[in-house]
């Protein structure tokens, strides 16, 4: 019965096994599903949706991998949904925002500059799965606080 949730949370529902780009397609559901937490919910909300798919991800992606005893297996994209509303949590409720934000998040989950690299490699279980993604989105601010500041 567990297998069911923790599988069902880490793919978000099967989503995860979706090819090619499984990490892109739950991103993009991140975008659709921000914006009307973001808009529409009470203030901070997709911040607070971000930190509960993240404290629930690192249960469930941890308990997953140690099921099918692979790391970091492609399926799980909680992450991914964390990782985006993340990025997007702050930023104005704006397509051309969002649209940016996705883009620069999927560039920073792929490309895993440093230390987001450091983080993928050296940090195990679900919390490993789930760090670098929030790593991802925070330097989605940090791009845009350098061209918002130019």
């Amino acid at each position: 019965m567990f297998l069911n949730i923790y599988k069902s949370i880490s793919t978000l529902g099967g989503l995860g096994y979706q090819t090619p780009a499984p990490g892109t397609i739950a991103s993009l559901i991140g975008v659709g599903t921000a914006w009307p937490l973001h808009v529409y919910g009470p203030p901070y909300s997709l911040a607070a949706a971000a930190f509960v798919a993240f404290c629930i991800g690192c249960w469930a992606a941890d308990k997953y991998q140690k099921s099918t005893r692979r790391s970091d297996a492609p399926e799980i994209v909680i992450d991914e949904l964390s990782g985006q509303w993340l990025s997007l949590a702050f930023l104005p409720p704006d397509l051309i925002y969002f649209g940016v934000g996705f883009l620069l998040f999927r560039f920073y989950d792929i490309a895993k500059p440093w230390p987001i690299n450091l983080v993928d490699k050296g940090v195990k279980g679900g919390f490993g799965v789930m760090a670098d993604d929030i790593l991802a989105a925070l330097y989605v601010y940090l791009t845009f606080g350098i061209f918002l500041i130019w």
